[in-house]
């Protein structure tokens, strides 16, 4: 049909004839949106501001810095019993990560320390490891194991050899523990320092202990030292030389 229209107004104009096309009205324009008042924000008045109570602040009280510490895998594999304590700061010395250490297991049995010793992680690996060495021997010595070691201490803020003013010991950083000797399960004794000199079973126990000591520690101290180790060993895992590997066995 709008074919036809088409054709017919083309024919029209081809004749010279002026034809009058119609165009349909333009739309009318929408009205204007009318403008919507936006109300004000009411804002409280003081009376309308609930009051701080006594226990109350402006600002929130500052929380305290967190202290990182890490686990032990001695702990964890139950090789050491030990709790973790809190962090521990005293001038030059400190622990960040410590553990009061109360005994180790050595194949399932619990070997107990004469006093509960707060030491590092490492120490207390290495303290466990040895102590299983040890074991083994007067096992088949005495054909009784360690029931408990006879223990000094753990961390101590003092300066090397208990002299004022010295560098800070080993023990200052629980980085160190001393061993007077050893109680068997049928009751034998083994100690410093009766039981260093002579050749029976508990001078070579205790001789045994210091040397087997060597290759878990960087530090053994004994009663070959000077007279002031000459009732314990002191064992430590403190830093000598550049590398670190330099270790000291007296």
């Amino acid at each position: 049909m709008k074919l036809m229209a088409m054709m017919l107004v083309l024919a029209l104009a081809l004749s010279g004839r002026s034809v009058a096309v119609e165009y349909p009205p333009l739309p009318r324009p929408y009205p204007k949106a009318a403008a919507v008042p936006v109300p004000a924000p009411v804002l409280p008045r003081p009376s309308d501001t609930p009051p701080i109570s006594e226990n109350e602040t402006e600002t929130e009280a500052e929380e305290p810095d967190r202290i990182y510490r890490t686990a032990c895998p001695a702990v964890l594999q139950g090789l050491v019993m030990a709790e973790a304590v809190p962090a521990i700061s005293d001038g030059a010395c400190g622990l960040r990560s410590p553990y009061r250490v109360t005994g180790v297991s050595i194949g399932g049995r619990a070997v107990g320390f004469s006093g509960a010793a707060v030491v590092n992680c490492q120490m207390a690996g290495e303290l466990a490891a040895w102590l299983a060495r040890v074991d083994t021997y007067v096992q088949s010595v005495f054909r009784s194991g360690l029931a408990t070691v006879k223990t000094g201490p753990g961390y101590m803020c003092r300066g090397r050899n208990r002299v004022v003013g010295a560098d800070i010991s080993e023990h200052g950083f629980g980085n160190a523990l001393d061993v007077m000797g050893f109680v068997l399960a049928d009751g034998t004794e083994i100690g410093l320092p009766g039981d260093w000199s002579g050749d029976d079973f508990a001078a070579r126990t205790m001789q045994l202990a210091h040397d087997t000591a060597c290759g878990h520690f960087t530090t053994v101290l004994g009663p070959e030292t000077n007279a002031l180790h000459a009732d314990h060993l002191h064992l430590d895992l403190g830093c000598h030389g550049q590398s670190c590997t330099y270790q000291l066995c007296e």
